[in-house]
Order: C-alpha cells, then structure tokens, then sequence
C-alpha cells in the first residue's frame, strides 16, 4: 500500500494516508453517505484497506512523509476522518523508522506525538487536517505551526458550531471547507474571526449542482475580510462567470500567503 500518494484533490499536491476510514454518517456528523468520496476510494480497493471503512490507523505510513524533499500541500488522513475517534490521539503505537546511520529504529509513542513529530521534523511543508468531529480537535491540541486545522460543514448548522469552535482550537492556522453546500450558508464577518482560507466544492459521483446563492454571501463575506477563497474545479460548472465568484478572467483559487510554497532556502 502507497502511504504518500499524489493527490488530485486541487488545493493538496499529496495525501499521507495515516489513517482511512469514518464514522460521521452513523453519528449523525455527514450528509453525504454513500456518496463519500473517501468511502468509495476505500471500498474500490479492498485489498488495500482490510478494515474496510472502519476507522483504522495505519502506523506503518508515518515514515512515508520522511520522503518529502521540497515544499508540498499534504492532506493528512484524507481517506476518512482522523479525528472521528476520540481515543486516538493518546492510543500507543509502535513504528519504524531509519535513524542517521540508516539502521531501522522502533519507536513507541502516541498517535498525536508521532504525528506531530513527523509535521515538525519537515517544517517546509504544510499539512492539512479536516474534519466533521471538531470537538475532538481538542484531543490533539496543540497543533505544530506547520498544521492548517479546518473543518467540513455541509449545512448552516454545521457552519455555525464549527466556526464557533474553530477559533479556539490552539493552532496558527484555521481553514473551512464547505463541500457540498447543500442549502444556502451564512457567516457574516465576525464569524469568520480567525479564519485563514476558505476552500468550496461540489459534490460529485453523482454531481450535484450548487446553487450560487447557497454560498454568495459567504463568499462576498471572505472578499470583505480578505479570507482568500478557493473555488474548487468541481463547481465550475454551476457557477455564473461574474463577481464575487470570478476574477482576473478566472474562477477564483486563492492561497493565503503561507500556503503558496516557496523553494527551500527563499525568504518571504
């Protein structure tokens, strides 16, 4: 099994599956269902993912980070939620890694801390957490400044509880995704207190369209407190070519400043 796999999702240039596999739907957490599409890349490859789409870490990928050489958008644990266990982060692992003279080394430790000390050991790259169990989030907390902590919100309700928790989770930056908007969201300008970027999306396998007034006012909102927002390739296509949703002649796909990459050794 490939544990740092090239992504196609638009934003990430890898995912780093250290763990596949969720529990929102039967909680009462996701909308989606069936329609998942981290439960339908799980379910395509059964020989890889033996536990199915039960929650599983995968200690054996940790290392697989360690291959990063240069600056990268990293998902963490992409194929289903990371966060949906609250046990987990102070659950004991054990996993292997090479230690300077190339001799292979077991170490025990806690799923957060061997987590966070692969994000710490690369500090070039970004990596990406997103979940629908934001009150877990703080399990894990603190996050190292390397981590984008966000959250998925699929309805205004959802919206609401998670931009009223995200803000005091103890990390630097803080990301929402709101995919698939399935009815109309509202956040005004307080709302979006300390959020850093806000990335949109469609659901697809099938594609729903997404009406523009479902996420209007939000985006008109990000403009208005300069939160870049990222419009991903998926709802192009329901989109009207104009403002708030175009610009520059394009669909807007904006970074915030720490997350465009820049090569080892340049400055800001």
């Amino acid at each position: 099994m490939n544990f740092l796999t090239a992504s196609r999702i638009d934003y990430l240039q890898f995912r780093w599956n250290i763990h596949s596999g969720c529990t929102n739907f039967e909680k009462g957490l996701c909308q989606i269902g069936e329609a998942c599409w981290a439960r339908q890349e799980v379910e395509k490859f059964p020989e890889r993912y033996k536990y199915g789409f039960e929650p599983h870490f995968w200690p054996e990928a940790l290392h697989a980070a360690l291959s990063l050489k240069k600056p990268a958008r990293v998902g963490v644990g992409f194929q289903g939620d990371l966060f949906c266990d609250w046990s987990l982060p102070t659950s004991t692992i054990r996993f292997t890694l090479k230690n300077g003279y190339d001799k292979a080394v077991t170490i025990k430790s806690t799923v957060r801390d061997a987590t966070f000390s692969i994000c710490n050991s690369l500090p070039y790259c970004r990596f990406l957490f997103l979940t629908k169990n934001w009150a877990n989030l703080s399990r894990w907390e603190p996050f190292p400044d390397n981590a984008w902590v966000g959250g998925t919100a699929t309805n205004q309700k959802a919206l609401h509880s998670l931009l009223m928790t995200l803000p005091y989770v103890r990390c630097a930056h803080r990301w929402v995704s709101i995919e698939p908007p399935y009815e109309q969201m509202h956040a005004t300008i307080a709302d979006l207190f300390k959020i850093s970027w806000v990335v949109i999306g469609a659901q697809t396998k099938p594609l729903i369209k997404v009406p523009p007034n479902h996420i209007e006012w939000i985006v008109r909102n990000c403009t208005e407190s300069n939160i870049p927002v990222f419009l991903k390739k998926n709802i192009w296509s329901s989109l009207p070519k104009t403002e708030p949703f175009f610009h520059d002649d394009a669909f807007r796909q904006e970074y915030p400043a720490e997350l465009q990459l820049k090569p080892i050794g340049v400055k800001k």
